[in-house]
């Protein structure tokens, strides 16, 4: 399954949250209807995990419950919601406040402390994840923010598409089971998924932006 699975989440959502923004943006509902879906997701989760209704309904081996579009989207809906709360300018000044930077550390930490408990830290993790990444937008002069902007990591994100799409194939817990093991055991592997990830940035990625681009300013 290597990374194909989160994209196909993020296809999924493609496909479903423009249709519902359009209609909640009209309405005024857009926050309510990210919040609610969120939450709807995060309860049926936790039901499923407990049941497996679906999982039984439809025959799927165990371990596809982590790779469900149905088990993960709220991932994303946080995020929604969160970018759409920062529209007003009561709720900015609200976060701005609660996630200056003396209280926005406990937030990482919090998030660390959440790794391995499986099931119960999805939901932690997503929560928390749009937050860390907002203080740092409401406070770009503080530590994070200064570092996040630091050139090296800026380039890193740039091309971090790129890299989790390819890193996969170099990581060593996937080594085993492949035929060339040694390109995919430290030192080598992470100086090799730089590598591909640069080229699939610079000789596809970027090119394909320019044509979309190009098309569409065709259209216009």
């Amino acid at each position: 399954i290597g990374v194909v699975w989160s994209l196909a989440i993020e296809e999924h959502f493609y496909l479903v949250w423009p249709l519902l923004l359009i209609v909640s943006l009209r309405r005024g509902i857009a926050g309510r209807v990210a919040i609610g879906l969120a939450i709807a997701i995060a309860v049926w989760r936790r039901l499923e995990a407990s049941n497996l209704w679906l999982q039984h309904a439809l025959d799927l081996p165990q371990y596809q419950f982590y790779f469900r579009t149905d088990t993960r989207l709220d991932a994303l809906l946080w995020g929604c919601t969160i970018a759409l709360l920062l529209r007003d300018a009561r709720v900015r000044a609200v976060l701005q406040r609660v996630l200056k930077p003396r209280y926005w550390w406990l937030l990482p930490l919090m998030y660390a402390a959440g790794i391995g408990l499986e099931w119960r830290g999805v939901l932690w993790h997503t929560v928390l994840a749009p937050p860390m990444i907002v203080g740092t937008l409401l406070h770009p002069s503080a530590l994070a923010g200064r570092l996040l902007e630091w050139g090296a990591l800026r380039w890193v994100g740039r091309i971090s598409y790129s890299l989790y799409l390819w890193h996969a194939l170099v990581m060593p817990q996937v080594a085993a089971a492949m035929a060339w093991p040694a390109p995919q055991s430290l030192p080598l592997n992470v100086p090799l998924a730089f590598l591909l990830a640069v080229g699939s940035y610079y000789l596809v990625e970027k090119p394909m932006i320019w044509w979309g681009r190009r098309l569409v300013d065709g259209r216009a």
